[in-house]
């Protein structure tokens, strides 16, 4: 199969809630949902600040700029995010030691600690997700989804 089996050439009749793009979204705003919930029940970070404290992890005191591309949000909402985490002690500002000028958030010990918890929430998250599903469909869907991500790479639809 070349071509789409979805026309553009009618947008009168397009609807919001039939895109896949607005079923993806919901997906993961649901999941987003659950997993601040439960978190939050666990008394550990949220999902969006486990995922700053995640980069922080894999590669160590990163700029704002640079947490902000990562997490995929603005620098003024990481800076935000920072500023709880610090009161929480989970990271901490220190100054890049090649240009003092620049200030870098990295993790504390305690900060390096707390999302061990995740990857089984999350596991949990994704298994509730795909309750129903069997082996070989959870293989399709990974598969359609990964081919979605290339389209979308591929088309201009990946500004940065």
């Amino acid at each position: 199969m070349n071509g789409s089996s979805i026309s553009i050439s009618n947008a009168s009749d397009y609807r919001i809630d039939d895109s896949f793009a607005y079923l993806i979204r919901r997906i993961l705003s649901l999941s987003r949902t659950t997993l601040d919930a439960r978190l939050r029940q666990a008394g550990g970070p949220t999902g969006t600040q486990w995922r700053l404290l995640h980069y922080l992890n894999l590669r160590g005191p990163l700029q704002i700029v640079e947490l902000a591309r990562l997490c995929e949000t603005d620098p003024a909402g990481i800076t935000r995010m920072i500023d709880r985490l610090v009161r929480q002690g989970l990271c901490q500002r220190v100054r890049a030691p090649a240009d003092r000028r620049v200030v870098n958030a990295m993790l504390t010990e305690r900060g390096r600690e707390s999302p061990r918890g995740l990857a089984p929430e999350l596991q949990r998250i994704q298994a509730e997700l795909l309750r129903g599903f069997d082996d070989s469909e959870v293989g399709e869907l990974r598969g359609l989804l990964e081919r979605m991500v290339d389209n979308a790479q591929t088309s201009g639809c990946n500004p940065g």
